[in-house]
């Protein structure tokens, strides 16, 4: 009967750890989400600043070029930063599946207390109580 009560704190510990590191997931990746967002934002504003410019220039008759660069030049300076932010969200993803992942394929032991406990290790790191050996 114990095995059973072991096996099932096992299977419970393994459950909240996969829910940790799926929430962990969900946060780091919503704020990149954000961050994206907000720079989208800023590439529209500067999408209509520059169309403002151009038919200002067509209503002058006075096209300048250097105008349209500077705002071309920061548009390029979005879209990397946003090619940057679309890799850390991948990351993210990527982090969180290979934790997952190690999580299974280990056969990882846990404390009375529930904490996880590292191969090799003595004593546990939350409630101090001795480690049968591992």
């Amino acid at each position: 009967m114990a095995d059973f009560f072991d096996k099932l704190k096992k299977g419970v510990n393994q459950s909240i750890n996969t829910v940790s590191v799926k929430s962990k997931e969900m946060l780091d990746s919503n704020k990149v989400k954000g961050d994206i967002s907000n720079l989208h934002s800023r590439k529209t504003f500067l999408f209509n600043e520059l169309g403002i410019h151009v038919y200002r220039m067509y209503k002058e008759n006075n096209y300048v070029v250097d105008n349209l660069s500077v705002q071309c030049i920061k548009i390029d300076e979005i879209e990397e930063q946003i090619r940057i932010k679309n890799f850390e969200l991948e990351e993210v993803h990527r982090k969180a599946q290979t934790e997952l992942k190690n999580d299974t394929k280990q056969n990882i032991e846990y404390c009375d207390c529930g904490a996880t406990i590292k191969e090799g290790s003595k004593f546990c790191t939350k409630c101090g109580k001795e480690m049968k050996s591992n």
